[in-house]
């Protein structure tokens, strides 16, 4: 598909960065990693950075391209639709925005650009590593070790962000705006506080029964399953800053849930030291929220040694 587009020159470069773009992406996107896949992936990250750079130096600097037909007709109707009755029409107007990843033309281009632009009608395009996708490249790596495999994450939450301010917009006055923004900001974020705490009162105080399982006197406690009252951690942790009692909260947490988590997986002593490595690092809260529950029981063992079970319920009074 490929072949024959470019002479022998540069057919073997963009060949071999075609082929270096589809293993790597092929590596980033496991659902799946080990130390072995993961050290593969920053070779293969290293490498594709040098095929880059060779590609950038070699290659593009090899062909003089520029803007297409499209994107000049387009900003010449921006600039048209901007220009003031004292502007003459014949002027060139001035390109301000650019795309990712390519030079400026005012700046980047400079006199040699512009001169090329009042002759041609078109600015220059080059490619550029500087963009932030070259850049994040050299943190896949990283990330996957810290978070987790890559399907297990979205950038769709800040790439959507700009959704909320333009929606916003609407709702000021359109002088000032930024202040009006930050208030709305604030005055919806303590709504959403205030009917979380209604929401959990209501729970807390309902007559509604939390169903518990079977009883099973083996077992130290049992709590109910019930997954309708649940709470952000981070949250938790903001309400309650300063609180000594949270303090590496997280952490003691997962260093809590490590030991257990190995025992309920059944890892046989004979066991490779692969399968038994696993630190609180490694332990991951599922969608990073806490679950309250109404009710629990404690199975233990009597000083006459008869099995007996006591019942903790926060809803009612302290009684000895």
């Amino acid at each position: 598909m490929f072949e024959g587009l470019l002479n022998i020159s540069h057919e073997d470069s963009i060949l071999n960065l075609l082929f270096r773009f589809a293993h790597w992406h092929g590596l980033a996107k496991l659902c799946l990693h080990s130390e072995l896949s993961l050290a593969i992936l920053d070779k293969e990250t290293t490498d594709l950075g040098d095929c880059l750079r060779d590609f950038q130096d070699r290659t593009c600097a090899s062909f003089n391209t520029q803007e297409l037909q499209r994107e000049k007709e387009a900003w010449e109707r921006r600039s048209s639709a901007k220009a003031q009755p004292s502007v003459p029409q014949a002027t060139v107007p001035v390109k301000t925005k650019t795309a990712i990843g390519h030079e400026n033309p005012q700046s980047a281009a400079g006199a040699h650009g512009s001169m090329l632009a009042k002759v041609s009608g078109h600015w220059p395009k080059t490619f550029k590593l500087s963009g932030y996708k070259a850049h994040a490249m050299g943190d896949y790596v990283l990330t996957i070790r810290r978070y987790g495999t890559t399907d297990s994450y979205s950038t769709k939450s800040g790439e959507l962000e700009h959704c909320w301010p333009k929606g916003n917009y609407k709702c000021t006055s359109k002088k000032e705006y930024k202040r009006q923004l930050a208030h709305i900001e604030r005055r919806q974020a303590r709504l959403w506080s205030i009917k979380h705490r209604m929401d959990a009162l209501e729970f807390v105080n309902s007559d509604a029964k939390e169903v518990l399982p079977a009883d099973k006197p083996a077992l130290h406690h049992q709590i109910g399953a019930l997954e309708k009252l649940s709470e952000d951690i981070h949250e938790f942790l903001k309400i309650r800053r300063g609180d000594p009692a949270i303090k590496d909260f997280v952490e003691k947490l997962k260093t809590h849930l490590c030991p257990r988590i190995k025992e309920a997986l059944s890892v046989p002593s004979n066991a490779s030291p692969d399968d038994t490595a696993m630190t609180s690092e490694g332990v991951f809260l599922l969608q990073e929220r806490l679950y309250h529950h109404k009710i629990m029981w404690v199975n233990y063992t009597t000083y006459d040694a008869r099995h007996a079970q006591d019942i903790f319920n926060p809803r009612t009074s302290p009684r000895d």
